[in-house]
């Protein structure tokens, strides 16, 4: 029961974005919106 924002931050640390293929959402997310990662 892990909430999304705490998901994204583990992906925001991880400096490939490679964790699952239903991480791709998150790593596009990335892409589209890293400052929105800093944000949160």
């Amino acid at each position: 029961m892990t909430p999304p924002s705490l998901k994204l931050a583990a992906v925001v640390t991880v400096p490939g974005t490679r964790a699952c293929p239903g991480d791709k959402i998150t790593v596009r997310e990335l892409e589209d919106g890293e400052e929105e990662e800093d944000l949160l």
